[in-house]
């Protein structure tokens, strides 16, 4: 796979996880945090792809 450039000034977006993502003009890299579940996606692709990364952290940790 090869990377994609990532804008520095990357936009950030926040809402509740029953409201529509934004789709339109989106960075790679943006990312939409729901806060009422605490998820985190990631624009990547064309697609919100929900950022997994602090699970599977948390997942390791418990099982040491």
């Amino acid at each position: 796979m090869a990377f994609q450039v990532v804008n520095k000034m990357a936009d950030s977006y926040i809402g509740l996880s029953g409201d529509v993502k934004p789709t339109k003009g989106i960075s790679a890299g943006a990312e939409f945090i729901e806060v009422d579940t605490g998820a985190k996606y990631v624009w990547f692709n064309g697609a919100w792809v929900e950022d997994l990364t602090l699970i599977y952290a948390m997942q390791q940790v418990m099982e040491q």
